[in-house]
């Protein structure tokens, strides 16, 4: 392969691998390298000689919930206990954005999550947006430009199609054109479906508002986190989130902690965190179904690529790294009890400390 990328690159191109992992320790090398051993790929690399080199933690905990309160906590001991250690130091990694959103309303709460986590941050900005566009729909049915800023949130509707469902209709009444079915007639049966969904949350939600109301009551909010839960399983969100994100736009303050001018602590999915590094990863949600998805389960070269990510996940810790799963879950509304992840069963003994909390 090495002579292969030399002679592709060109004359005088020299192609180096670089076998020693300086990043992480060497208890955190031989585990992650076992994860990758046990398929059909081997890196093989070796680890640099650090004297810090404690044990990888496997934690099992009975629910989400509680697993999230564990890392929350045990976080907050750490920072408190290490003063080199500082909150832009510690990460919590998931297969999905989805395992993180628990995580993330612990550490918001005590003040700890980092201002610009990637993931769960993120999806509630776009759908605090979209609620606030679906609450203005509800409160007043003409307000057209809420209308369409709440069907280019939805999935299969584009440029285009805002374009054929707003071409030739008075202002104020883009909301009637829709519903008599007069824009629809030229749009994709993809595309009218996507706008039909969309119509009949609208009318679900203007029959709960209360009379004299402005459109932000609680039931409200409750259905569309039905709505867009049943639409998206693997991205869960929860009224509480949502409420909280609301809420902190709309007043323009951050939930998170304005007391560390050093940052707080990152969460992102394992995709994301490549060519990272933290001196402490949390890595939530490694049960089978999620760690490896199984989306997976049926290809053997997906198993494999799963393998691979995972061993990037562990590799971002330099000193502390710990592997936590919880034997129950709620996922699209309904409640799994998965067991832990293969991989976690392949890790070498004396590399590992398993600790039960369920």
């Amino acid at each position: 392969m090495k002579e292969g990328v030399e002679a592709a690159l060109g004359r005088g191109v020299a192609c180096l691998s670089l076998m020693e992992n300086w990043r992480s320790s060497k208890t955190i090398v031989q585990t992650a390298e076992h994860v990758v051993s046990e398929g059909a790929f081997d890196r093989g690399h070796r680890a640099a000689d650090r004297t810090y080199s404690p044990p990888v933690k496997v934690v099992s905990h009975s629910c989400a919930k509680k697993e999230a309160v564990w890392v929350a906590d045990t976080i907050s001991k750490l920072v408190q206990r290490d003063r080199t250690m500082r909150g832009c130091d510690v990460a919590v990694l998931g297969r999905t954005t989805a395992v993180l959103n628990e995580v993330r309303r612990e550490l918001v709460q005590r003040g700890l999550a980092g201002e610009h986590s990637a993931g769960p941050g993120e999806r509630e900005t776009e759908l605090t947006t979209e609620l606030r566009n679906l609450l203005r729909v509800v409160a007043n049915p003409r307000d057209d430009m809420a209308l369409i800023g709440l069907l280019s949130a939805v999935k299969n509707v584009g440029p285009k199609t805002i374009q054929k469902c707003t071409t030739d209709v008075p202002e104020g009444q883009l909301m009637v054109a829709l519903q008599s079915g007069t824009q629809q007639s030229n749009l994709t049966k993809t595309a009218a479906n996507a706008v039909g969904t969309v119509l009949r949350l609208v009318e679900r939600l203007v029959n709960l508002q209360p009379a004299g109301s402005d459109g932000s009551s609680d039931a409200i909010v409750a259905e569309f986190v039905r709505h867009k839960n049943s639409m998206d399983p693997d991205s869960i969100i929860s009224a509480h989130m949502l409420q909280a994100a609301l809420q902190s736009s709309v007043v323009g303050v951050s939930p998170v902690s304005r007391d560390q001018p050093d940052g707080g602590v990152e969460l992102c999915t394992v995709h994301a965190a490549k060519g990272l590094e933290w001196r402490c990863v949390f890595i939530v949600g490694c049960e089978e179904g999620l760690f490896p998805h199984e989306r997976t389960f049926k290809d053997h070269e997906q198993v494999e690529e799963e393998r691979r990510l995972m061993f990037v996940g562990m590799t971002r810790a330099c000193d502390l790294l710990h592997l936590s799963y919880a034997h129950s879950r709620f996922q699209a509304g309904n409640l799994l009890v998965p067991k832990g992840s293969r991989f976690l069963s392949e890790l070498p003994a004396h590399c590992v400390e398993r600790i039960s909390l369920s």
